[in-house]
């Protein structure tokens, strides 16, 4: 149950299909740029974790396949459990080599090139040159550390002269492999690089490295779908915190793509999906679970939150549902608008919670948002229900006197305009609900709810939740 759905099934037929985010058109736009695009480059996908970058480039990869492009994806951090990023990465490589014979002279040059990779100080330990066991510690110490020293330049002159002519020869095989290829299709073959911010920071960066050494060729385009912020970090973290990144980051990336924030509505879909929310409701057994679907699309939407915001928010009500036994319409809606709450404003949430705060005094607040204003404004009855709930939890007398007051107003008019019937309908819902809360919910009964959700919202705070991208 706490293992979450981190990316969403992509159909290879159809990579469309679950396009929560709406991304078909900018995977279109992407596709008529590189088609044509022979020299080799590098485009970097940027974005903030979270926001769908690996569901992006695996829907462009099956639309890629389907018309009739060589692909090929790699994840970088579930590949850097390897001390060199090379071979993880050939070993991807190499399924794009269907023909024998041309499968293995591309292995045998490989492997050239991974022996100019091992360390000479490593080889000369190993092949004996480096025999500690032979070496007389009575004899002149500056003598012998000097034989040895010279025996170690010497060992890296001739293994820089034999890595470089092994770099020189893959180049050479892999560029005849790749313009057989492009002269076959008329296109490039695309490679994707999917979470190189989440590896270890030298992994990285050697990866970097060798792909631009190694594999930038024409014919080759690498689609690097990262978090550059985060990528930006851990290149810090090897080179110090006054690195230019930006600036080394531009040694390897042609050309930059920031992948534009779904609609608010779109992202809520897709996260409501990612973290099973549906799915959960229903396994308590609850009869209300499409209306409590939409009063959180709704509600988390009006607050428009960033993505970032979202994905935090969603990845804890993940748990707290998960943890709760069961569930009523009082209980789900005290959680949902606490937890929104929670990431809206602190202060707020701590004085609802605690029992602080009247209900004008929170309205007053609500209302200086103005998406929350478009939320009163749609007419839907979401926000007639959360206007409902907080005059009977916040204890709202003197608005339920305003509200029946005009209503009374209302209904000596013979003739109502179009908005003045809008009003009286708005109205008598709210007192309809706040009397729906008063003859279900006991106000002691309310009080143990919150402190109840609140003891939730404690221990899931107590939890460190990482990001997936």
């Amino acid at each position: 149950m706490l293992k979450y759905k981190e990316n969403i099934y992509i159909d290879p037929d159809n990579p469309f299909k679950n396009d929560a985010l709406d991304r078909e058109e900018n995977i279109k736009s992407l596709t008529n740029i590189i088609e044509f695009h022979k020299n080799a480059a590098v485009m970097a996908i940027n974005s903030p974790w979270g926001t769908g970058k690996t569901t992006f480039i695996k829907m462009w990869k099956a639309y890629l396949e389907n018309n009739n492009f060589n692909t090929l994806y790699f994840n970088a951090w579930e590949n850097d459990f390897v001390e060199e990023p090379f071979i993880a990465f050939i070993s991807e490589f190499e399924e794009i080599l269907t023909d024998k014979t041309k499968l293995e002279k591309f292995q045998t040059v490989s492997k050239e090139v991974v022996k100019g990779f091992i360390p000479a100080i490593v080889k000369l330990g190993t092949s004996g040159i480096l025999d500690l066991e032979k070496v007389n510690f009575g004899d002149d110490i500056e003598n012998v550390i000097s034989t040895y020293s010279e025996k170690i330049a010497s060992e890296q002159i001739k293994n820089y002269k034999q890595t470089k002519n092994a770099m020189a020869k893959f180049r050479e095989v892999l560029t005849g492999f790749v313009e057989e290829q492009y002269k076959k299709s008329g296109k490039p073959i695309i490679l994707f690089v999917d979470e190189l911010d989440r590896c270890r920071p030298n992994f990285a960066i050697q990866l970097l490295e060798k792909l631009k050494h190694l594999f930038y060729i024409d014919g080759l385009i690498f689609i690097l779908a990262v978090d550059k912020n985060q990528l930006s970090k851990s290149i810090k973290v090897i080179y110090g915190n006054e690195m230019d990144t930006e600036g080394y980051l531009a040694r390897f990336i042609d050309f930059e793509y920031i992948l534009p924030n779904p609609e608010n509505n779109d992202f809520v879909a897709h996260l409501i999906n990612k973290y099973d929310i549906k799915e959960i409701l229903n396994k308590k057994n609850n009869n209300n679970v499409d209306f409590y679907i939409e009063l959180t699309k709704s509600l988390i939407t009006a607050f428009d939150f960033s993505l970032r915001v979202q994905e935090k928010l969603f990845s804890r009500l993940f748990l707290i549902l998960c943890s709760i036994e069961s569930y009523n319409s009082l209980r789900f809606e005290l959680l949902l608008f606490l937890m929104i709450l929670r990431y809206f404003d602190y202060k707020l949430y701590i004085k609802f919670r605690e029992g602080n705060i009247n209900y004008e005094e929170m309205k007053s607040i609500l209302l200086n948002n103005s998406s929350y204003i478009k939320f009163e404004e749609n007419d839907s009855d979401y926000s007639n229900i959360i206007d409902g709930l907080l005059i009977y939890v916040l204890k709202g007398e003197k608005e339920i006197t305003n509200l029946t007051n005009r209503l009374n107003e209302l209904k000596r008019k013979d003739n109502l305009s179009r908005e003045e019937d809008k009003e009286f309908s708005t109205i008598s819902r709210i007192l309809e609900l706040v009397n729906h809360y008063k003859n279900n919910f006991r106000r002691r009964f309310v009080y143990n709810e919150i402190r109840y959700i609140k003891k939730k919202i404690e221990i899931i705070d107590d939890f460190t939740i990482y990001p997936n991208n």
